[in-house]
């Protein structure tokens, strides 16, 4: 293993790039996110590629100089760290050939590791002379893909092929849509006996969430007696957390299990458990008892949609998920929740979108639309995936593996035939945006070995 590809992987992983919506020019999404996208392109200098910032949005790294281009796709961006890191997220550290931290291997180990592959090959003279291997680096990859429209307002021509060293091998060949709304209760009752104070919980939309907090002021009834109500329900319902009293406050806490919000049904969503809770006030003065029982009626801990009739799953993308990420109490004393839905490829978004609106804006709950992108999708013949798949089992001798669909976004949505490649193993965890991340090094070494031939074989089709 390189050295030096440790060490830079190991130094972009040190720089916390997570999203912070106070950005500035030149750093839209925040002052370390763009640190470690400065980063990313010094290593790419060091190496001999040319070097393009577009304006702290998106890197550009260029190896060779023919005009047409193959590209590599990838970000620096990562999620927050969240809880449960047996060491310290950003403080990356190398331990029995596995490189531990935020990102090591979504989508910074992988990201690095291809910069060197395209080196060797230009080292090696299979770069021709009609063609660019560019390696694009973007830095809202884990937020609202705000990165990419920049990039394409900019750039003149866009690659023919490329891939995305941001999921699985032996590759995804199909990506369910995505439709991202937020959820916002239309009203509370102030001066309620019991009236919810603060409630928070989760870290971003795309992830499970793991952790959950409320504080219920207490008046008119006797705070031990709400207190015990709650503790009990902790037992009836098999929910993990803690109740405790300050004067007239009740503090709950919820924790849960994260999750990619693709895999909804990896996690445990102490949200939804801290609502559960709330429910057994229902028969109390409570504040806000009417979003309780909607959010439960329709949401609750149910990953399917079935409850708000959008289950529905077709043969090659599988079944709708819907996962609340984020849940946040502001001052006027509405919830807002984030929500991610994802459907099958096959299915219509215009009949998604009717059918969420339709069943989630009621009397108590009010959508609010965000995002949507559309699904992706490739014949499983296609000559590039049949060329990306040789690939694969010519390194790794597994014939076995079939493609596959995932739920998750990948930067294969942004560009035209682009493909999610890589870099976890069908042996392997996936561990994006769940605590200990890690990168074992060996595998990314065959991960290299796969991503530099399978450039060279895309530079051989199209060689002049």
């Amino acid at each position: 293993m390189n050295k030096d590809m440790i060490k830079d992987i190991m130094d972009v992983v040190s720089i916390p790039s997570v999203y912070n919506p106070k950005g500035t020019p030149g750093a839209p999404f925040g002052t370390e996110v763009a640190k470690c996208l400065d980063k990313v392109l010094e290593i790419g200098e060091k190496l001999g590629y040319k070097a393009v910032n577009y304006d702290g949005y998106v890197g550009e790294l260029n190896m060779g100089n023919g005009p047409d281009i193959i590209g590599v796709l990838g970000h620096c961006d990562v999620v927050a760290a969240g809880e449960g890191w047996d060491t310290e997220p950003f403080e990356p550290i190398l331990k029995d050939n596995k490189i531990y931290g935020r990102g090591s291997a979504d989508d910074k180990g992988p990201l690095i590791a291809c910069l060197y592959g395209v080196k060797e090959l230009k080292d090696q003279g299979k770069i021709p002379e009609n063609i660019t291997v560019r390696v694009i680096v973007g830095t809202n990859e884990e937020e609202d893909w705000e990165d990419i429209p920049h990039y394409l307002e900019k750039v003149e021509t866009l690659p023919m092929y490329s891939i995305v060293p941001d999921a699985e091998f032996p590759l995804i060949y199909c990506e369910k849509g995505l439709y991202d709304i937020d959820i916002v209760s239309k009203y509370s009752k102030s001066d309620s006996k019991l009236v919810l104070r603060e409630f928070i919980g989760g870290s971003a939309r795309n992830a499970v969430a793991a952790k959950a907090m409320a504080t219920i002021e207490v008046s008119g009834y006797a705070t031990d007696e709400i207190a015990s109500i709650l503790e009990k329900e902790f037992e009836n319902k098999n929910i993990s957390g803690t109740v405790s009293t300050d004067g007239n406050k009740i503090n709950i806490l919820v924790t849960g299990k994260n999750a990619h919000a693709m895999n909804p049904e990896k996690g445990i969503n102490a949200g939804a458990n801290l609502i559960k809770l709330l429910s057994a006030l229902d028969e109390y003065d409570f504040s806000h008892k009417d979003f309780v029982r909607e959010f439960r009626r329709l949401i609750d801990d149910d990953y399917t949609g079935k409850r708000c009739g959008l289950d529905c799953m077709d043969e090659d993308s599988g079944a709708l998920t819907l996962n609340v990420g984020t849940y946040a109490l502001n001052e006027s004393g509405n919830i807002r929740l984030q929500l991610s839905i994802r459907y099958p490829a096959s299915l219509d978004f215009d009949d998604i979108r009717e059918k969420t609106l339709k069943s989630l804006n009621t009397d108590t709950l009010a959508v609010v639309e965000i995002t949507d992108m559309k699904p992706v999708s490739f014949n499983r013949d296609d000559e590039f995936i049949e060329l990306l798949m040789k690939t694969y089992q010519d390194i790794t001798h597994d014939f076995e593996s079939e493609p596959m669909s995932i739920g998750g976004a990948t930067y294969a949505r942004v560009l035209p035939n682009a493909v999610a490649f890589g870099p976890i193993f069908p042996y392997e965890t996936e561990l994006a945006h769940e605590p200990n991340e890690f990168i074992d090094l060996e595998s990314l070494e065959k991960a290299k070995e796969i991503y530099t031939l399978a450039i060279e074989r895309i530079c051989e089709k199209f060689k002049k």
